[in-house]
């Protein structure tokens, strides 16, 4: 850590509205790069790990990805009250993400590691390792996302984190998108080749967490309550802010768009496209665009600020979508299409967390009360709600219409269904989360709110 980050003061205005460096900036998505690693594995590829190499049926295994994570959520409310409850030296984030990081690596290779325990013994043991994983996705990611809010107050460098964590994210999800499965194949594509792959990547996650603990410095202190919160007083606040609210059903939508996509590149390339070997085309077509629309995101926040910016995303989307509808079989129009819609979800995604932050602040300015862990571990609820029915179609969806394991001949009605849940579901979604964006017109409010919290901080100076 530089000496300019060691001389700065925690209880300072002006540390609290500090330029973030850009050292700083990349050790911050750093921590997104270690847990993205086997979240994205976990997330691309575990239901067709389970279906087509330990061979669970696809009901079955949407059963398993809905329920896990609706059970799930509730671990990402436990998680924000424990931030919320830490006051280490390190902060309330970073200290969970230098403790969690080897536990999360270790459940991330146990859910690719199957013993044999018969039919019904491995479908317990999926749902077993598939929910500690889950769980200990929220030990890292809240803190990672709790710090976007404490490292520093300015709305601008807030943006920029999360335009950095989202680049370098993405950019580590298109890379495991594109190469795990022909690196699954190459080494012998058996469920024994995924688990030695795996156990790569879960050495070189925790890492690169630890790199982002070490890297960063949390600056922001609360202005009106610093004592500790009770947790009914602080789900009381938080259900009075409707601005979180907001924010909640926009990440339901954001997860369910990205899980469908992320979920299906296997089956659309196998089943529609015919071609396995295209996994990595789809995977770049998603993700590419967006890596590379992060790079213009700056200018465009800063002239239109979150809220707009997000909604041309989502319009953007939309009309991506619309082109892929043309002809989803036809490689050229299916790669506009996704190219379009791919770059629209870079300025859909990339103020989100920024516009979470913005909600703490309107909290504490409204009830008295800063919960920064509690806001966005009960936003991240929204986050696995949306993955969990995302995830769950796929497998519900899959399972009624008659999905034969194995890379067998589907019938016309399971295309159907896969070109369904990639196209036209996600832009049903995209319009969804318009509508809720444009109702989140707390940008005009901004200013008012943070000079009376800044005139309360200088008070209790």
């Amino acid at each position: 850590m530089n000496s300019a980050l060691k001389q700065e003061k925690n209880t300072s205005s002006s540390t609290a509205h500090v330029k973030v460096g850009f050292k700083e900036k990349i050790g911050f998505a750093m921590g997104d790069v270690g847990i993205s690693i086997l979240w994205a594995t976990v997330g691309a590829f575990i239901t067709y790990f389970y279906t087509d190499k330990i061979g669970i049926s696809a009901l079955v295994v949407g059963n398993i990805m809905f329920i896990v994570r609706l059970l799930d959520a509730f671990s990402d409310l436990g998680m924000g009250i424990v931030v919320d409850k830490t006051n280490t030296k390190d902060g309330k984030g970073r200290t969970w993400l230098l403790r969690l990081c080897i536990p999360y690596a270790l459940l991330g290779l146990a859910v690719f590691t199957f013993p044999n325990l018969g039919p019904t013994g491995t479908i317990w043991y999926a749902g077993i390792t598939f929910l500690l994983f889950n769980i200990a996705y929220s030990g890292v990611s809240i803190p990672l996302n709790v710090m976007n809010s404490t490292i520093s107050q300015d709305p601008f460098e807030r943006s920029m984190l999360t335009v950095f964590r989202t680049f370098f994210g993405l950019t580590t999800v298109m890379v495991i998108s594109i190469f795990i499965m022909p690196l699954a194949n190459s080494m012998g594509g058996d469920k024994f080749a995924w688990i030695k792959l795996i156990g790569i990547l879960s050495i070189v996650s925790p890492i690169l967490i630890f790199v982002s603990y070490k890297s960063t410095k949390e600056r922001v202190v609360p202005s009106v309550v610093t004592k500790e919160i009770p947790l009914k007083q602080g789900i009381i606040a938080l259900f009075r802010n409707k601005y979180w609210f907001i924010m909640l059903l926009v990440n339901v939508c954001n997860a369910a768009f990205l899980a469908l996509l992320l979920g299906l590149s296997a089956y659309y390339a196998q089943n529609v496209l015919h071609n396995m070997g295209l996994v990595g085309l789809l995977a770049t077509g998603a993700m590419l665009p967006t890596i590379i629309g992060m790079f213009f995101m700056s200018p465009l926040i800063k002239h239109f600020g979150n809220r707009n910016t997000a909604i041309i995303g989502t319009i953007v989307q939309i009309v991506g979508g619309a082109i892929m509808m043309i002809n989803p079989t036809s490689i050229p129009i299916l790669m506009i299409g996704m190219c379009i819609r791919s770059l629209g979800t870079a300025a859909s995604i990339a103020p989100a967390v920024s516009m979470l932050a913005e909600t703490v602040e309107y909290g504490e300015w409204k009830t008295g009360i800063r919960t920064d862990g509690l806001i966005f571990s009960a936003a991240s609820v929204g986050g696995k709600i949306g993955s969990s029915l995302g995830a769950g179609l796929i497998g519900w969806i899959l399972g009624f219409a008659g999905y034969v394991a194995g890379g067998g001949a589907q019938h016309s009605g399971v295309i159907t269904s896969i070109k369904m849940m990639y196209i036209h579901i996600p832009m049903g979604i995209s319009l969804i989360m318009l509508v809720f964006l444009i109702m989140f017109n707390l940008e005009k409010k901004r200013p008012m709110i943070f000079a009376e919290l800044e005139a309360l901080r200088e008070q209790k100076q």
